[in-house]
């Protein structure tokens, strides 16, 4: 009888991590399901710390791009400041394809996501094996963008996390040239003018009275190439610490296949340019 009551005891004296254990098994078990309840509002909360961190690092990503029809053809400039892996770099953000003609790209958003897009368009193109369209061109672009979000819009909560201004001649080799922005929704529509990118408000206000719609078709690419350089210069470091890094300005003239790039020496004139203007800007605007 006393062996008994030993045993019996024994086994009401199991260990919570064997209870534990025996409860992770049975399926059915209240206490498994409030486990697992409880497990999903830990990972819940460490997944929310994650990207509150990561977040604020994205979110240093910045940049400019410029896009102006002109009354002779299209210009496009931008910065060349980039975060990499927390780091900040400075390379190119404008990017040629030779498809007949030279087409012009120039992609906004997180950087890894932007060499995700080159990739994407450079097997894209050579597995076609030609395009007869810029507007062929920008449907492959939509597809690509659309994709690309739709894989990581919800991953690093950024509804928005891509935007690409392109620009080339309507048939690849001949006719006029035109601009095109594709949103990250995976639509493009043609463009006269357009600034984007995190230093984009900045710009706007200075770009709209530099060379505007109304402006532009009145100026040549050469007049709007040099005040895109001199607006992001403006914009750059001081305006808005996330460009900066140097200045890239392309042009592709009507019914001309190749494309021209503004010389360092007319830049470096720009940049020069917009640090004097802000020296004088209260006198230009206060003028006793």
């Amino acid at each position: 009888m006393r062996e008994e009551k030993l045993e019996d005891k024994s086994k009401l004296e199991k260990s919570y991590l064997e209870m534990l254990n025996e409860a992770r098994k049975d399926v059915s078990s209240p206490f498994r399901a409030l486990m697992e309840l409880n497990r999903e509002k830990r990972m819940r909360k460490a997944r929310e710390k994650i990207f509150q961190h990561v977040g604020t690092r994205l979110g240093k990503a910045g940049t400019l791009i410029i896009g102006v029809r002109c009354k002779d053809g299209i210009v496009i400039g931008s910065d060349r400041k980039i975060v990499r892996g927390g780091e900040t770099e400075y390379s190119a953000k404008i990017f040629e394809f030779d498809l007949g003609g030279k087409v012009l790209f120039a992609a906004e958003g997180l950087t890894g996501i932007r060499d995700d897009f080159f990739l994407l368009l450079g097997y894209e193109i050579r597995r076609r094996r030609g395009v007869d369209t810029l507007y062929e061109v920008k449907i492959i672009v939509e597809d690509i963008i659309s994709e690309l979000t739709e894989r990581y819009r919800d991953r690093i909560r950024e509804p928005y996390p891509i935007g690409v201004l392109m620009g080339g001649l309507e048939k690849v080799s001949e006719g006029n040239a035109v601009l095109y922005y594709i949103y990250s929704q995976g639509y493009g529509e043609q463009v006269g003018f357009r600034c984007t990118g995190h230093g984009a408000d900045y710009a706007y206000s200075l770009a709209k009275f530099l060379y505007g719609p109304h402006l532009a078709r009145e100026s040549t690419v050469e007049e709007v190439a040099k005040r895109i350089a001199f607006t992001i210069a403006w914009v750059a470091d001081d305006v808005d610490t996330t460009v900066g890094g140097g200045i890239d300005v392309f042009m592709i003239k009507d019914g001309n296949a190749n494309v021209q790039k503004l010389s360092q020496e007319i830049v470096n004139k720009e940049i020069e340019h917009a640090r004097k203007m802000k020296e004088d800007i209260c006198g230009i605007f206060f003028r006793s």
